[in-house]
């Protein structure tokens, strides 16, 4: 977080609880195709990324 950068992640040990809550709909449960529809919106929008990244920064 540190990087600045945007995290998705699996919902897994305390995750959800190092994250800003503007980060936190981007971890999911334990399967592919939750974490895969994170990452495409991830991909597929740079402002998000820049905003979330930004915000685990601050965090």
């Amino acid at each position: 977080m540190a990087a600045g950068l945007p995290v998705a992640a699996t919902d897994v040990g305390d995750v959800k609880r190092l994250l800003p809550l503007e980060s936190t709909p981007y971890v999911n449960g334990c399967f592919d195709d939750e974490l895969a529809v994170s990452l495409t919106k991830l991909c597929a929008d740079a402002a998000l990324r820049k905003r979330l990244g930004a915000a685990n920064a601050r965090h």
